[in-house]
């Protein structure tokens, strides 16, 4: 996304700011400097912005290479466009006039990303290196990479200034700014490297930008030998030329696209639960309706046979009164209660009937034998459940996501995902202050001095995130 933006920006200030260019290229380069110190100066320094848009879009447009690699599009696509076209003729016209100024002016732009990211690969190789933490293969390839860049790139912006161009022979210079492709080369070779991994891990972001890269890279690639074919063989046949470009470049493109895709691993849905404290379970005469049955079939031995001999003396005293016959033996457990708090001596003459009924508790209220006291409920801060909180590197523009688990307001597991660019900094940070944060159950007072001080805030501001959303 954000390539595509300066895509956007380099283009406009190519075509619409190319009569500007010509006329003051050096207002260009001032204000491009201006610039490119401003970034290096912000990223190297303790200042902390807290807008993740300003971090991202205005500081990450620069500090993070995109601006400068669409001027390189720009740059380059002038060269391979076909001039039989009328918007192509308008586009060769405007900007190649002015494709000289326009690489020195990127140049310029793009001395913000390597100074920026080549201090901090000192830095990472360093704090690597007193860690005792092996360098990784994408990451070894990457400072292979940017250095052969460098070395490329400023002897051609050099050359590329009128004064110096006017004092080379013609022919020398054309051969040596044919590095220029071996450049355009390295600077896809250094995106693919940095932005595949995070691709195949599910990243969606990055997998459109290895897309969109791939696809303005390769294309120029296609659209550069198709032009090339034709100026040597000077063929007539152009509408086959350019079908087998395009079908070898479309070949190369969505070789690229599987090879970078990837879904990331899933992760168990865990419902978020509010803390809940646990209470005893009681028995009141209003759960007699819903547990009748069970009451009445659940009756150890011990008492079954009490029943049975209390309820067989009384059926017979009642039989040999005639009040009750002999065949109504069965009863319920209620009744059998009823028999069983009974007088055990009947007075000669008392009818049954005649004697006054048994007190029972009713089902509104509750039996004062079954009552407990229900313990008091914990007061908890948090929520139990997992909590996702985002939070920023600032410097360099990278994201850190942190779910954090809580139970019974404890902090029981902290999972961090965080931008592969940035990846061995996170592992040294995170090693750092998680230990320190789940000890202490808060994000308050960590220290976050480690030698990679700005992923560690970023990692202490993604959890304070978390656990703001956790709050009761």
């Amino acid at each position: 996304m954000l390539f595509l933006i300066a895509l956007a920006i380099a283009f406009a200030l190519a075509y619409f700011g190319s009569k500007a260019l010509k006329k003051h290229p050096a207002v260009f380069y001032i204000a491009g400097a201006v610039v490119t110190a401003a970034v290096i100066i912000i990223t190297q320094s303790d200042i902390r912005i807290q807008s993740q848009f300003v971090s991202k879009y205005l500081l990450g447009i620069f500090s993070r290479g995109a601006l400068a690699g669409a001027l390189w599009c720009i740059v380059m696509w002038v060269g391979a466009i076909n001039g039989d076209t009328k918007a192509g003729k308008k586009l060769i016209t405007t900007i190649m006039p002015v494709r000289g100024e326009l690489s020195i002016f990127a140049a310029v732009v793009t001395l913000a990303h390597a100074v920026t990211y080549g201090l901090s690969y000192l830095k990472r190789f360093n704090l690597l290196r007193s860690k005792n933490i092996p360098l990784a293969g994408d990451l070894a390839a990457t400072y292979l990479i940017c250095i052969g860049l460098m070395v490329i790139m400023v002897p051609l912006a050099v050359m590329s200034v009128k004064a110096i161009r006017r004092k080379m022979n013609a022919k020398t210079w054309k051969n040596i700014q044919r590095a220029a492709y071996v450049f355009y080369a390295l600077v896809l070779a250094h995106v693919l490297v940095l932005y595949i991994p995070q691709a195949r891990n599910g990243d969606t972001e990055r997998y459109i930008s290895v897309l969109t890269y791939s696809a303005v890279f390769v294309g120029y690639a296609a659209m550069r030998l198709r032009k090339l074919y034709i100026r040597k063989k000077k063929t007539e046949s152009k509408t086959a030329c350019s079908a087998v470009s395009a079908v070898a470049g479309a070949a190369v493109f969505v070789l690229i696209a599987i090879l970078s895709y990837g879904r990331a691993p899933e992760k168990p849905v865990l419902k978020q639960t509010k803390n809940e404290a646990p209470t005893a379970v009681t028995t009141t005469a209003t759960d007699e309706s819903e547990d009748h049955e069970t009451a009445t079939t659940v009756v150890s031995t011990s008492e079954q046979e009490e029943t049975d001999s209390t309820t067989g003396s009384q059926s017979s005293g009642s039989t040999s009164k005639g009040e009750k016959p002999a065949e109504e033996t069965t009863t319920t457990a209620a009744e059998n209660e009823e028999e069983e708090q009974a007088p055990e001596e009947e007075q000669p003459g008392d009818e049954p009937g005649d004697q006054p009924a048994e007190e029972t508790p009713s089902p509104e209220e509750p039996a004062p034998q079954q009552q407990e006291e229900k313990p008091a409920e914990p007061q908890y801060i948090y929520n139990n459940g997992t909590f996702t909180g985002h939070g920023t590197s600032v410097q360099y523009g990278g994201g850190v996501t942190a779910d954090v688990t809580i139970e019974n307001d404890v902090i029981t597991s902290i999972k961090v995902d965080f931008e592969v660019d940035d990846a061995d900094y996170y592992e040294v940070a995170q090693d750092y202050v998680i230990s320190q944060i789940k000890n202490s159950g808060s994000t308050d007072g960590i220290d976050t001095a480690c030698g990679a001080t700005h992923s560690a805030d970023g990692i202490v501001e993604a959890v304070a995130d978390s656990l703001s959303q956790a709050r009761r």
